[in-house]
């Protein structure tokens, strides 16, 4: 499945639509106005609450917790080494972790569970505004590898500033 995220350009605040490989509106994401830290709700096509994502505070790194049906799904949190390359780790609670790395300030990266590649993101295909495409490959948990593509979206525009 192919989703394409899009930025609203013109909101208040950080706004996303994701759309389907046949251009039909799956997900919309919003980020709360007052709040601490980030907060994004995460709402299907007939705005029906899904789940949010929230940025927890107290941490070295950035680090984000992903809620999805009222539960628990799992952290992500950027791991950087002194030496090595910077790559996202989704901590699936109770489950095998995604492994997240290529160029995320170009939009060129892939999730890995058990060193197989389960999603692909790329900006290339998708070069107009705040736009990016995400192929999932047999993945089951679309939600929660979407929201993972926001909060890296989100803390590479926190970089930015």
């Amino acid at each position: 499945m192919i989703y394409r995220i899009k930025e609203k350009i013109w909101s208040q605040r950080d706004e996303f639509s994701i759309i389907d490989e046949s251009n039909s509106p799956c997900y919309f994401v919003k980020k709360q106005a007052f709040s601490w830290g980030n907060k994004f709700s995460f709402k299907d096509a007939k705005m029906n609450n899904l789940g949010y994502i929230g940025q927890k505070l107290y941490s070295w790194e950035p680090l984000y917790e992903i809620v999805s049906g009222g539960n628990d799904f799992g952290e992500v949190t950027l791991k950087a080494g002194w030496f090595s390359s910077r790559k996202f780790v989704l901590n699936v609670y109770d489950s095998d972790n995604y492994i997240i790395k290529g160029a995320f300030w170009k939009y060129e990266f892939e999730f890995r569970r058990k060193e197989k590649v389960v999603a692909r993101v790329s900006k290339k295909k998708w070069n107009w505004g705040d736009s990016y495409g995400v192929e999932i490959l047999g993945a089951k948990n679309h939600l929660e590898i979407l929201g993972t593509c926001l909060v890296i979206d989100q803390v590479q525009h926190d970089f930015k500033r």
